[in-house]
């Protein structure tokens, strides 16, 4: 999930992205064939962000970032890596699942995702305070949603369930937690709400709740994604109001 705070894949954009790109990339593969007819479609993508935000927690700043999606019928799979701050090495995430577009707009997907660091030592604690720890740990979730689009509209409903290992010797123990996000985009503005723990939870047990909102605009410049967006979190998450500008390029392989 990229860490949420206390326990320590651009917000909503990027989660907007990553969706509307997978989903378009099985989507346009999908069809009444057998599976075994379906074509592949390998595509590639690398980017930058001033703020790595994620689900309203800042991860990290000024981040280069690439990835690399499979598609086959409806089912996707694929990896995207990101440069964390100095000294926090690197953000792995793994996915896949299966994607679909219906009549009138309306599309749904349903899958699973895996995030790993470089940088995940255990930690100690010493004279009572923590050393190490590295940034974060295993994170794995399975993610479920659905859309509408119509024209220039369009709106994506999002929800997430996941087991955070969280296994540092100074940190509390494994938790559970969950998020769901609205969207809604059109002519490349969007609004993102999202809140946390909307099962129960244990704040005891550093597992989250708050809420966060997101305001930005994207659009595409010469085959360039270029995006910008205003981040307010409230004081469950980061209790901060962050700017941050992205591009990215995506590629067929």
């Amino acid at each position: 999930m990229r860490r949420f705070r206390p326990c320590t894949n651009l917000g909503g954009y990027v989660q907007m992205k990553h969706w509307k790109h997978l989903a378009a990339a099985a989507a346009c593969l999908l069809t009444l064939a057998a599976p075994a007819r379906a074509e592949l479609d390998l595509s590639a993508n690398m980017g930058f962000m001033s703020d790595y935000i994620y689900r309203g927690f800042h991860q990290s700043d000024g981040v280069a970032n690439g990835g690399v999606d499979l598609a086959s019928g409806p089912f996707y799979l694929g990896a995207w890596l990101a440069d964390l701050d100095s000294g926090n090495g690197i953000e792995i995430d793994i996915y896949g699942g299966l994607a679909w577009e219906f009549d009138g707009g309306l599309s749904a997907y349903a899958g699973y995702t895996a995030y790993r660091y470089t940088e995940d030592d255990d930690g100690m604690l010493v004279d009572g305070e923590c050393v190490g720890g590295g940034f974060d740990q295993d994170y794995d979730e399975i993610n479920l949603g659905a859309g509408y689009a119509m024209d220039d509209f369009s709106l994506s409903l999002d929800y997430a369930i996941g087991e955070h290992e969280n296994g540092h010797a100074c940190s509390a123990e494994e938790n559970d937690y969950d998020i769901a996000t609205l969207t809604l985009d059109y002519k490349g503005a969007f609004v993102t709400f999202g809140t946390y723990g909307l099962s129960e939870d244990d704040l005891d047990r550093g597992e989250p709740e708050g809420d966060y909102f997101e305001l930005g605009y994207a659009t595409t410049v010469h085959d360039f994604d270029l995006a910008i967006a205003l981040v307010d979190s409230d004081e469950d998450i980061d209790d901060e109001t962050r700017l941050t500008i992205s591009v990215g390029y995506g590629f067929d392989l």
